[in-house]
């Protein structure tokens, strides 16, 4: 687990390097950006937009434990290793999936765009959004099928069809998977970017 740990706190401070260092910044809309997280030291872009940085999360096992009630469903450990690293506004992978923003209040951000798909669609079919997808859909955890460690395969739901979820990949498929697809994602893009500067 320690590996893993590692793992996916690399790729996620890959994703704030490039986006933050290797292209403009972290920036986002106002409305978006926590008053905690905005980045004071740098002018914002427009009236609407400003850069923001990351905080080292402190999330506590009550909090894990609160939000497994709330939803009905395990964490992948995996999952828990992702949130337990940073707050962040976005994470940028050059990938069509996209992490819910994760700052101190994710888990009402979380509940609130899980009702906005509706229980019925996610939740009450042991489906945990955790992602969204560029053209609409969503990415959730199927805890219809555990693995060790409360791994499950990832599945997506659209916006014409949610009724059926589609499995993400042919066969096992879990959140470390996905990391690993997302963060080779993000190290093409960079060197696409950069060989055609």
């Amino acid at each position: 687990m320690i590996e893993e740990y590692r793992y996916i706190t690399s790729c996620i401070d890959h994703a704030l390097t490039v986006a933050g260092t290797d292209i403009n910044g972290l920036f986002n809309r106002m409305y978006m950006v926590p008053d905690y997280m905005m980045d004071h030291s740098k002018d914002h872009l427009s009236q609407d937009m400003c850069f923001w940085k990351p905080e080292r999360a402190a999330i506590s096992a009550a909090d894990f434990d609160k939000y497994e009630k709330l939803t009905g469903i395990a964490l992948p450990e995996t999952y828990i290793m992702f949130l337990s690293y940073k707050h962040f506004v976005d994470l940028f992978f050059a990938h069509e999936a996209s992490f819910f923003k994760h700052t101190r209040s994710w888990i009402d951000d979380n509940m609130q765009r899980i009702c906005n798909w509706g229980r019925d669609i996610t939740l009450d079919k042991g489906l945990l959004p955790f992602a969204d997808a560029y053209d609409g859909g969503m990415y959730c955890f199927d805890s219809n099928t555990i693995y060790p460690g409360n791994e499950y395969d990832i599945v997506y739901i659209t916006a014409a069809d949610s009724e059926t979820p589609v499995p993400y990949a042919m066969g096992r498929f879990s959140f470390i998977q996905l990391i690993e697809e997302m963060d080779a994602s993000l190290s093409n893009w960079y060197t696409e970017m950069t060989s055609a500067m």
